[in-house]
């Protein structure tokens, strides 16, 4: 069985990475949040 992919909107991705750089929440809150991995964050926001 395959995983599902999860399309994700570009304005989502820029909330989320602008959520990083403010440096309030550390990267695995915001992705735990968000129910995404930590590594789609630091991804995006590459």
């Amino acid at each position: 069985m395959s995983k599902k992919e999860r399309i994700i909107a570009q304005h989502l991705k820029s909330k989320l990475v602008l959520e990083v750089l403010k440096n309030e929440k550390t990267l695995a809150e915001i992705a735990s949040d968000n129910n995404i991995t930590p590594k789609n964050l630091q991804n995006w926001k590459r």
